[in-house]
């Protein structure tokens, strides 16, 4: 058996890293269960955004629709991090964004793009 230098064990197209969604969702885990424990942070799964709360072009709150029983929540925050797949919280804002793909020699460790249709959006400043 030949030695794979990028421990890609699955032998995935989109990353050189391939594992099991559990391994991921353990680490993951691991890493916030500090600030979890410390009431620093609070996880909440099966959620879906549905709205924002804009002020001052910033988003200061987030309704969430639990796509369990269709019951609906809305989180205010000092900050908020857009850290979905692809930006769900900006077209919902109505905040100005810009589409935009980097070339790998722009941005070389973003390899995806190469095998990717995929248009990252980004915040506008």
């Amino acid at each position: 058996m030949v030695a794979n230098p990028h421990l890609d064990l699955g032998q995935g197209n989109v990353s050189r890293l391939c594992h099991e969604p559990k391994v991921a969702l353990a680490v993951l885990y691991q890493m916030m269960a500090y600030a979890e424990t410390r009431g620093d942070l609070q996880i909440h799964l099966n959620r879906k955004s549905i709205s924002v709360e804009i002020k001052s072009d910033q988003i200061e709150a987030v309704t969430f629709m639990q796509t369990v029983n269709g019951e609906t929540e809305t989180v205010a925050a000092d900050f908020v991090l857009d850290a979905t797949e692809i930006g769900d919280l900006l077209p919902l804002g109505r905040v100005e964004y810009m589409s935009v793909v980097l070339s790998l020699k722009q941005k070389r460790a973003n390899h995806m793009l190469s095998r990717t249709n995929r248009n990252p959006i980004m915040s506008k400043d």
